[in-house]
């Protein structure tokens, strides 16, 4: 399990030189493309919830990842999940 919020955006170098911060670890930037690209490779369907708020404040997510051409099943436990509660969006506070 990885979790990760929003990233500082970062200008400097390209993609293949930018580090970020995954877990109190350092790592090389496209690391986090791995993680977004994994099951649609494999074609599997997924959907992503909100999962509340960091102690930083920063929005979570969670991916519902189902068997293949189980694009209603992964759909189905997101409202599952809203209906009971337990995946509400909360926007951060605005950065001024």
């Amino acid at each position: 399990c990885v979790v990760q919020t929003a990233i500082k955006h970062q200008h400097e170098g390209n993609q293949t030189t930018r580090r970020t911060v995954i877990d109190g670890v350092e790592r090389p930037y496209l690391d986090m493309l791995w993680w977004a690209g994994l099951f649609g490779n494999v074609r599997l369907p997924c959907t992503a919830v909100p999962a509340g708020n960091a102690s930083n404040g920063l929005p979570v997510g969670l991916q519902i990842v189902g068997p293949p051409y189980a694009d209603r099943t992964t759909m189905r436990v997101a409202e599952l999940l809203d209906e009971a509660g337990i995946t509400k969006f909360v926007a951060p506070p605005l950065a001024l």
